[in-house]
């Protein structure tokens, strides 16, 4: 529009002081006249609260113009920024092409909120453009992955599973992705003992028998014979002692382990170097035998949790390092299946592995595409399987006939945690006094909450004791607002303060849930402020700049949310201030094997959690499995379980029939 460079200053200029005065008539009157192209380079140029500013005083048809115009980084705050009403009014005003642009630009928690809404006859058009298959036979999608770019180095990748892979609860998938978020690679490796759905029974697996002495102290397993790694070298007893060796020196490893093996005999001399073996590991021929120093009551379930790894290739790798190695780049594995044919950024192969002995899968070959929307891709009939427990993606789904639903009731808490006090001995004033803490489970009808954001899949918690267990001992926090202001005057509580809450989740229920938690606070004369956190387990550890956190977890086992307690926790003694109060019933209930022994303790640690109040429980929350019964026939006696945790659904036997 100008031909000089000053008249491109001036304009900006004036446009500055207009926001600046807050003289909005003027400064749409200066807008109209101008291309859609100079008003998004205007933008650009200008404060970040300004763009958004200008783009509400623009009419409808020259702002879906100007969005068109805009830089991806600029059209991606629009979007965070945009009320639903606006971003559904923006879209409709869109060309398709324009709409797939747009997608493939975005990070996929913003094309999720993109696509939810876009009418459904766009979705479809858009699925088509991008060219994503009509039939996939035997793809399983997810929408949780950690997200790994291709140009990040092995170190970095690793890095970024580490910093966000206990956020997305992912255990033994790793999904790595190009620029666009298209699945590249999957890794998958075996364990000695497959459990059931149940998490508590198990089969055999790369062992083909185990016994337990009487007194829970001695663990003896037989291995197959024959079995190869995929590079063709067998798979041996030894590569299980070198597992859980290693699994003890690493610098970062899952909690569940951590816990369990640290009961071996001989383990810390063994973690610290005093030892040159681990004394409580024994490999004779095929037979590995496991000696305890106390029980461990879940030691089996761990078991068929973890993971073998191969001895010959990781032997020369430093434990300290190890989640940080090149190996990881092309790792040796022991699943049923290899890779075939990759082809960047669209899809890859899985094609069976000549060396694996089991039972051959009717499954001759798996081909994993990426979608951006796996309703969209529902919808095509593209998808052959997922979980969620999203209600609207759900109500959805449920409109589709060939999609069958299979409700999965799992320990999946969600819940508030306390900044109480670091063990560097930072104190958080602000949630000292249990009547505070007290008075937010009050002050929040949860109840309305879940039967309104979780119809069916939501059940409200006042411990970590489930209200249907015969140990909850009925202490309940019911919804009183008037309860909640008078503990919060009893404690002195300084309604002058901004209480903040952190969250990491970033699905629309949950940022609907923290937007009614906040209206809640704020009845009871609270100051609110909701903080969402890219990086979960850093700023709710380390960081820690809020009062409360909420956080979900997907628990093995009732003892894994009560370990959360013990002082000896990495991650919670950072908030918890290394109390030790939890200690001993903590691991009673992590030992213990016999039913009313458990009972009883869990019974007392409940009891010993309400008297201090450190986690708010908020509820528990199901999860949906579907599966599209047109084109997969599914094996008699198919039982699903918790989508976190490795069981056996009998996938040799699935078929494709469609």
């Amino acid at each position: 529009m100008f031909e000089s460079e000053s008249k491109w200053e001036e304009l900006t200029e004036q446009v500055e002081e207009l926001v600046s005065r807050k003289r909005y008539a003027e400064l749409r009157d200066l807008l109209l006249p101008l291309e859609a192209a100079d008003i998004a380079w205007l933008c650009d140029e200008l404060d970040e609260r300004a763009p958004i500013l200008v783009f509400r005083l623009l009419p409808k048809e020259l702002a879906a113009e100007v969005f068109v115009e805009m830089e991806p980084e600029e059209q991606e705050v629009l979007i965070k920024s945009f009320s639903d009403t606006e971003l559904r009014e923006v879209l409709e005003e869109l060309y398709v092409d324009d709409t797939v642009d747009l997608i493939e630009e975005m990070p996929a928690t913003v094309v999720k909120r993109i696509l939810r809404h876009t009418d459904p006859e766009t979705r479809r058009s858009v699925n088509e453009i991008l060219q994503y298959p009509e039939d996939s036979a035997g793809s399983i999608m997810t929408t949780e992955f950690v997200d790994l770019k291709r140009d990040m180095t092995v170190s970095d990748a690793i890095k970024r599973i580490r910093r966000t892979g206990s956020d997305k609860e992912t255990i033994n998938i790793c999904y790595v992705t190009d620029t666009g978020r298209h699945l590249l690679g999957l890794v998958s490796i075996r364990t000695l003992l497959l459990a059931d759905a149940n998490l508590t029974n198990v089969s055999p697996s790369l062992a083909t028998d185990y016994t337990v002495s009487e007194d829970g102290l001695t663990y003896t397993f037989t291995m197959k014979e024959g079995v190869k790694w995929s590079d063709g070298e067998p798979l041996t007893a030894a590569d299980v002692a070198f597992s859980i060796k290693t699994n003890l020196k690493v610098a970062s490893g899952n909690a569940i382990f951590t816990n369990a093996f640290t009961n071996i005999v001989g383990a810390e001399a063994w973690r610290d170097g005093s030892a040159s073996d681990l004394e409580g590991v024994k490999v004779e021929g095929n037979v590995v035998t496991i000696t305890l120093s106390s029980p461990y009551g879940a030691f089996i379930p761990v078991i068929a949790q973890f993971c073998i790894l191969p001895e010959h290739a990781m032997k020369d790798l430093d434990p300290l390092e190890i989640h940080n190695s090149e190996y990881w780049a092309n790792p040796v594995t022991s699943g049923a299946f290899k890779l075939g044919e990759l082809s960047v950024g669209n899809y890859y192969t899985l094609v069976p592995n000549e060396h694996y002995e089991g039972t051959p899968w009717k499954i001759t070959q798996i081909i994993n595409y990426y979608v951006p929307d796996l309703l969209v891709a529902a919808q095509a009939g593209n998808t052959y399987m997922l979980n969620t427990n999203a209600p609207e993606i759900i109500s959805e789904l449920g409109k589709l006939d060939f999609m069958t639903m299979y409700p999965v009731d799992i320990l999946f808490y969600r819940y508030f945690i306390c900044n109480m006090k670091g063990v560097d001995g930072n104190e958080n004033p602000v949630m000292q006094d249990k009547r505070v803490r007290e008075a937010i489970l009050y002050a929040i009808d949860r109840e309305t909450i879940a039967e309104q954001l979780y119809p069916g899949l939501a059940h409200v918690l006042h411990s970590g004791v489930p209200n249907d267990y015969a140990e909850y001992n009925g202490t309940a926090y019911e919804y009183n607002p008037e309860k909640a202001k008078q503990l919060l005057q009893e404690a002195n509580y300084d309604f002058n303060h901004t209480f903040r809450i952190l969250y990491y989740y970033s699905d629309q229920n949950s940022i609907d849930f923290m937007d009614t938690i906040a209206y809640y606070l704020r009845e009871v004369g609270m100051k609110v402020e909701t903080v969402h956190s890219q990086q979960g387990t850093v700023d709710l550890f380390q960081t820690r700049n809020y009062d409360v956190g909420y956080k979900g977890l997907s628990a093995f086992n009732i003892a894994e949310w009560y370990g959360e307690y013990s002082s000896g926790n990495a991650n919670f003694r950072n908030i918890f201030g290394g109390d030790t109060k939890f200690d001993e019933k903590a691991e009673a209930i992590a030992a213990e094997a016999d039913p009313a022994k458990r009972s009883a303790i869990l019974k007392e640690l409940q009891t010993l959690e309400q008297d201090n109040l450190y986690k708010l429980p908020l509820y528990t929350i199901g999860n949906n499995i579907f599966i599209n019964t047109n084109c997969v026939k599914l094996p008699d006696g198919v039982t699903f379980g918790n989508p976190w945790y490795l069981y056996d659904m009998d996938l040799a036997n699935w078929e494709i029939i469609g």
